[in-house]
């Protein structure tokens, strides 16, 4: 007899230049930000760092989209530049986390940010085949 197992599915990023994942992070961060760093690693997506402890500006732009100094918090830019490419949606009384508001994610689990960078075409899926 037989098994059969699917194999994880494997991501890959896209060949997108006219945009680039920036994250948001701390110096010393925290597990969901060390999460997410490894799970990016893991796949090759490349992105760059915001780092709100050092960077001038920083903290104050992730309090007024998020209202909170929350990392990783994801933002889609054009490249080079620490802004979302057009304004994330209004929280409109809505938890932060893991909320998907168009050009920016905050604190998102493996899943929705795999989510988050499909959407954006950013990354892609190979077909999931099965192995023998």
């Amino acid at each position: 007899m037989r098994f059969f197992q699917r194999r994880k599915p494997f991501i890959y990023p896209t060949e997108r230049h006219d945009v680039e994942l920036v994250m948001y992070a701390r110096t010393f961060g925290c597990w969901d930000q060390a999460r997410a760093e490894a799970w990016l690693r893991e796949h090759s997506i490349p992105y760059r760092v915001v780092d709100i402890s050092r960077e001038p500006g920083a903290a104050e732009r992730l309090l007024e989209w998020v209202g909170y100094l929350s990392v990783p918090t994801f933002i889609i830019a054009r490249p080079g530049e620490n802004v979302p490419i057009t304004p994330p949606e209004p929280l409109d009384g809505r938890r932060p986390r893991g909320l998907h508001r168009g050009t920016l994610i905050t604190e998102p689990d493996n899943e929705q940010l795999l989510a988050f960078l499909l959407d954006h075409k950013l990354v892609a899926i190979a077909d999931n085949e099965l192995a023998v």
